[in-house]
């Protein structure tokens, strides 16, 4: 279950260098080595004038995306703030030694274009492969339709999401399903049986006025229901948390104007977080803390510095800093909180639950629930624990790690049928981010089919 939790948790490292050769780069993102193909693809689809200067970085376990290299910060600032315009919001400055970057620079452009066309190919068609077997396996039990996709917003793109929403006009709202497709969230309107119909009465036509990059798309019919109930659900629970008056998070604003915002230079900034991150990882924690706080007074926007933060409040017990700053991120409460429960596994807070408890209520993705399974797990409270991993299931169904979490929950509680039946799920998904979790969950249930048939 720590690899499990781990998956979720956004970790930073730095290379050690001597000192004349230390430097820094850009982070575009971060892979896993086991998808080292796809960090490849990312690379592959930057700008050629951005692709140019990107390495594939290895730190341990992860591959670390950065782009260009320099001495001082002043010469990365304003490339810091095209980036995150165009390519990557959540980008930030990392410490880097400046020769290891020359070398994977020059390794990099090893990989001719023929590879890269082979590297695509490849690609290419394990995706068709994977849409082809979900096709067929799912041939007899699934309706299709159509709906109008009028744009899509990578899937952690949550505020572009949102601002998307509000804009549209008020009659199209209860018509719109945030689908997911990938590693995209797309807007689909309206659901017809047959593509003519959206012809015939002329709702494309008028679509089109609007949304020029608009189309008719084939979606399971059944998942743009549920979608679409998930879509009214969210905007209108944003609506009535709004509008409440002490409750929940809404408390812990009363304290809102305890906490002093400061206004930094753009220099000022990126040097706080590089140091924040320096310090982090040589866990020098209450170091750390202090330098991410600095961040945080300046903007509360910033998810790298929010997790991280959140995180150490975590692991240092410090529950009532996180309460204090809760207010200021109402927009991602949901995620921080995960951060700072990650953070208290760490300690094994005896305390979590009855801290995250008003919380819960906002928790859209599940993952609150899935912290407070994983609690009760180690402290082999297995019925409760069951009980979150259920809840946290029920909440967002379309996260396999939450459906695995769920089915090995099961199968502890000695509900097999269910656990058979959540391992079918995960094993059917044609997410590339889920391979891993689908061969886990295919061996998982040929075991427990070999062991129920053997025990008769």
């Amino acid at each position: 279950m720590k690899k499990l939790i781990g998956l979720v948790l956004l970790t930073v490292a730095f290379v050690n260098a001597s000192d004349e050769s230390n430097g820094y780069s850009v982070q575009l993102a971060t892979y896993e080595k086991e998808y080292k193909d796809y960090a490849k693809e990312y690379v592959n689809k930057l700008p050629k004038s951005i692709q140019e200067q990107t390495v594939i970085y290895p730190q341990g376990k992860y591959l670390a995306i950065r782009y260009s290299s320099a001495t001082s910060l002043d010469e990365l600032s304003k490339k810091l703030e095209y980036i995150k315009s165009s390519i990557s919001k959540d980008a930030y400055i990392v410490k880097v030694s400046i020769d290891m970057y020359k070398k994977m620079l020059n390794e990099s452009k090893k990989l001719t274009d023929s590879d890269k066309n082979e590297l695509t190919k490849t690609i290419r068609e394990q995706r068709l492969h994977s849409q082809k077997k979900l096709q067929e396996t799912f041939s007899n039990n699934n309706t299709y339709s159509y709906s109008i996709q009028l744009y899509s917003f990578h899937k952690l793109d949550d505020k572009g999401i949102v601002k998307a929403y509000n804009e549209l006009p008020q009659e199209m709202k209860s018509n719109i399903a945030l689908y997911p497709s990938g590693e995209y969230i797309t807007f689909k309107y309206l659901n017809k049986r047959e593509k003519n119909d959206f012809q015939k009465d002329g709702i494309f036509k008028k679509i089109k006025y609007i949304f020029d990059d608009a189309y008719i798309s084939t979606v399971v019919t059944d998942r743009y229901k549920e979608y679409l109930h998930q879509t009214k659900k969210r905007f209108i629970q944003d609506k009535e948390i709004e509008n409440e008056d002490l409750h929940g998070y809404t408390k812990a604003c009363i304290q809102k104007q305890s906490f002093k915002l400061e206004n930094l230079s753009t220099h000022e900034y990126t040097k706080i977080l590089v140091d924040a991150h320096e310090l982090k990882s040589t866990n020098q924690v209450i170091e750390s803390i202090k330098m991410y706080e600095k961040g945080f007074a300046h903007a509360q926007n910033n998810s790298v510095i929010n997790n991280n933060l959140f995180y150490l409040y975590g692991k240092t017990n410090n529950w009532p800093k996180a309460v204090e700053k809760v207010c200021l991120v109402e927009k991602t409460i949901s995620k921080v909180l995960y951060s700072y429960a990650l953070g208290a596994l760490e300690i094994n807070n005896p305390m979590l639950e009855n801290e995250l408890s008003d919380y819960l209520k906002d928790d859209q993705l599940g993952y609150l629930h899935l912290a407070l399974g994983v609690f009760f797990e180690r402290n082999e409270n297995f019925e409760k624990a069951h009980r979150y991993y259920k809840k946290s299931y029920d909440l967002n169904r379309y996260d396999m790690y939450l459906a695995y979490a769920y089915a090995r929950s099961s199968e502890i509680q000695s509900d097999y049928k269910n656990a058979l039946f959540m391992y079918g799920i995960i094993a059917r998904n044609n997410d590339t981010k889920y391979i891993n979790l689908q061969k886990q969950s295919i061996q998982r249930y040929e075991q427990l089919q070999r062991y129920l048939s053997d025990k008769g």
